[in-house]
């Protein structure tokens, strides 16, 4: 090797003051003499300027940080006091560290230095570099290094900050969350560079102290040990691995690991013999979960489809563990008049309606209950249960009703919140004891806040999960997150983003047919393109149905599920008897999903059933106000109350929603029927002129054909309001007929449905 591409050595630190603030936090001098401050907000001061990246802090978001509960003149004095403390602790450095503006304030550059900032500022070069020349990181102590060597994120960042303030410890989380993001992305682009044993080790062993579950990691390090030779270590890191995944997610990890466990112990294993950690896999085991394989994940087979038995078993037990593992904890009672009868109740009903739903593992009973005998800690729920998520909150009394307030926190973020939600429910029959649990009124509370909650959390837990992975290349996305990526960009009202989710969904289904989560999505999507007109109608109906078929004979009869196929059959293909019988088998199961609250006020509006329809849709509406396809499921909401003769209302909602989603058609017809039944001809013709460009020669035959109002008084109703709104009643001629596409034709192949034998369909291109 020549001198020019040995690893070096690091070079040591000039720095005159080096801050550690991973682990527990030090300030050192050059001599090596502490000069840390004594106080916690001195120390959080401190710490917020060494994260800013060397820029400016103004001294109001300082004040804000550390002393939220306090007036603004309290707080800036405060800050006064603490901003002098802090430069009297730095005086032994000998010269200036901070710059004091008058508005704000900064760390010099050059002159410290952060173990953070240079993980944060690091690239995939400084990685390899790093674990190339064999340094380790940290400084023995928990921390990070105070050299020039790389440093490790092995502690926690500024954990002894917690409780400062409320402020700061949101601002903790934020910063916690950025470093662990950056550091794994860092460690898993180095794995896929391929390097040489000793680092691939060395690389591996940094990605499994930030998730001692990731997979790739696994299996590259079990690979550089065999290629080192050392297969009394290789067996040694397997034995490790199993323990792991049996104490820690109480299953077994994925096939290809599996099955390398199993060659090594039977002595078949060989360096030779194992894929490369980097060749054809994604590195995404952090977000995939233990039991979760990447798609391209097979050695050779850059399609991951080589051993397609082995992706089937794999993803059948991919489909029984959901997207997520969360845990429902005991809400904290802020009054100590409330029955703890009635905390217990909330929680058990939540659990009860998160159980039945096939993308989210529930985890509860004794292994939670022991995790939490001796007071909460989120890292060890995360390692010993292997949580994705737990739900906790607080509920209190007020003048008419419980406030229950709710947060879901991401334990792969180091608790982060990424939902949260206040429900406020009025109690018309206040009891005499507003404490006692068993009174019908509070129980008719639990149930409203139960029942919104379950309606709530596995769409916003679908659109967190797809969001996770938003930004990263189709090619590293295992099978969920496809189809989850695919979901969140058909909530997107545009052509191009459902365009752009039907080639995701075609490349999973490339990889494994049997994916229900994936035929849900796809069934989804036509609905939306039938719904826009954006395909041959007859085509979006058969493509729509035989999704949702194969989901249903892959096992997912969900409510939901069950609801959509019912929606189909009725809107789609034209049979709203056998759609409506769908739909209340999916309300008998459950009468809380939204979704199918909502479809099934669009098949009675069909029969004539106009006071059922609006109690289902009023339903829907009160327990998932803004569900994530709302854009399409709120444009009943119009139709009914236009033909209830609601007319304000009518114009108020398709108002709200054709400003919201100018671009959509399901709720822009509806609207202007409502427009020209109130003689709101201004609106009428700008809103007309919309529809023409996004259906081009659309008709009042066409409508009513699509809508298929059993009452003739409706289609009478329905026809007048568009007459009245400037609408054709006939096409024009050479405009699309009745059935066909409006509008510009499709930018990219429709997926096609092909037979499968024993499967159901797939989808080809």
């Amino acid at each position: 090797m020549s001198d020019y591409t040995r690893p070096r050595l690091p070079k040591p630190d000039p720095s005159l003051l080096r801050l550690r603030l991973i682990g527990p936090m030090a300030a050192l001098t050059l001599d090596n003499e502490s000069v840390l401050p004594p106080g916690r907000k001195t120390r959080g001061l401190l710490a917020i300027l060494a994260m800013a990246g060397r820029r400016p802090v103004l001294r109001s978001k300082l004040a804000e940080l550390l002393w939220s509960r306090r007036s603004e003149e309290q707080a800036r004095a405060s800050l006064r006091q603490e901003i002098h403390r802090l430069l009297e602790a730095l005086n032994p450095v000998g010269t200036s560290l901070i710059s004091v503006e008058r508005h704000s304030l900064s760390l010099r550059p050059a002159l410290t230095s952060v173990d953070a900032e240079r993980l944060l500022n690091a690239n995939v070069n400084n990685v390899i570099s790093h674990a190339g020349s064999g340094a380790n990181g940290s400084n023995g102590a928990g921390g990070a290094s105070f050299g020039g060597a790389l440093p490790t994120l092995d502690g926690v960042l500024l954990e002894e900050l917690n409780g400062t303030d409320p402020a700061l410890d949101a601002w903790l989380e934020g910063e916690r969350r950025r470093l662990h993001e950056h550091v794994l992305e860092l460690y898993e682009a180095a794995l896929r560079r391929h390097l040489d044993p000793s680092a691939t080790v060395a690389t591996c062993r940094q990605l499994l102290l930030l998730d001692p579950l990731h997979e790739t990691a696994w299996r590259g390090l079990i690979q550089a040990q065999l290629q080192l030779g050392e297969r009394g270590a290789a067996l040694q890191s397997v034995d490790r691995c199993l323990a792991l995944f049996s104490e820690r997610a109480s299953a077994q990890p994925g096939p290809e690991l599996s099955r390398l466990a199993s060659e090594l112990r039977q002595g078949r294993a060989s360096p030779g013999g194992i894929a490369e950690p980097g060749a054809g896999t994604s590195g995404d085991a952090a977000d995939a979960g233990p039991d979760e394989p990447a798609v391209g994940a097979h050695a050779g087979n850059r399609r991951g489809a080589e051993d397609p038995g082995i992706v089937s078993i794999a993803n059948r037990r991919l489909h029984e563990r959901g997207i997520a593992i969360l845990a429902v904890l005991p809400l904290l009672v802020l009054d100590a008049d409330l029955d703890n009868r009635m905390v217990q109740s909330l929680t058990d009903g939540i659990i009860v309606g998160l159980h039945d739903l096939p993308v989210i593992t529930v985890v509860s009973g004794t292994a939670l209950a022991q995790a939490l005998a001796h007071g909460r800690d989120d890292a060890l729920l995360r390692r010993s249960l292997g949580l994705d998520y737990v739900l906790d909150g607080t509920i209190s009394r007020g003048r008419t009703g419980l406030r229950v307030i709710l947060r879901l926190l991401d334990l792969r973020l180091n608790g982060h919140v990424v939902w949260a939600r206040r429900y406020d429910c009025r109690d018309t029959q206040a009891p005499a004891d507003p404490g006692d649990a068993s009174a019908p009124g509070k129980l008719d509370l639990i149930d409203q806040v139960a029942a919104q909650v379950t309606a709530q959390l596995p769409w916003e837990l679908l659109v967190i999960e797809g969001n996770r992975v938003g930004s990263r290349p189709a090619a590293e996305l295992n099978l969920n997150q496809l189809a989850l990526r695919a979901l969140c960009l058909i909530m997107r009202p545009e052509r191009a983003q459902n365009e752009a989710a039907g080639e995701l969904l075609r490349r999973l289904a490339g990889i494994e047919p049997e994916h229900p989560l994936g035929w849900f999505v796809a069934a989804l999507r036509h609905i939306f393109r039938s719904a826009q007109r954006w395909g041959d109608a007859a085509s979006e109906a058969a493509a729509a149905a035989a999704a949702i078929q194969s989901a249903l004979s892959l096992g997912d009869a969900s409510p939901a599920t069950i609801a959509t196929a019912g929606y189909i059959r009725s809107e789609l293909q034209g049979d709203p008897e056998a759609g409506l019988a769908l739909i209340e088998r999916a309300l008998a199961m459950n009468d809380g999903v939204a979704l199918s609250l909502a479809f099934s006020a669009f098949i009675l509006v069909r029969f004539g059933r106009l006071d059922e329809a609006a109690e289902h849709f009023d339903r829907y509406a009160r327990i998932h106000p803004l569900h994530p396809l709302h854009h399409m499921l709120d444009s009943v909401g119009i139709t009914i109350a236009v033909l209830q003769d609601r007319l304000p209302d009518a114009v108020q909602l398709g108002r709200q929603l054709v400003e919201l989603t100018p671009s959509l058609l399901c709720p822009a017809i509806p609207c202007l029927a409502a427009y020209g039944l109130a003689g709101l001809e201004g609106d009428a013709e700008r809103l007309l002129a919309r529809i023409e460009l996004m259906s081009p020669g659309l008709s009042i035959d066409a409508v009513l054909q699509h809508q298929g109002f059993r009452r003739a008084g409706d289609a009478e109703r329905f026809a007048a309001g568009l007459r009245a709104g400037g609408m054709r009643q006939s096409p024009r001629s050479g405009s699309a007929d009745d059935g066909g596409a409006a509008g510009a034709a499709p930018t990219g192949r429709e997926p096609r449905l092909s037979s499968r034998s024993a499967g159901g369909v797939r989808l080809a291109t």
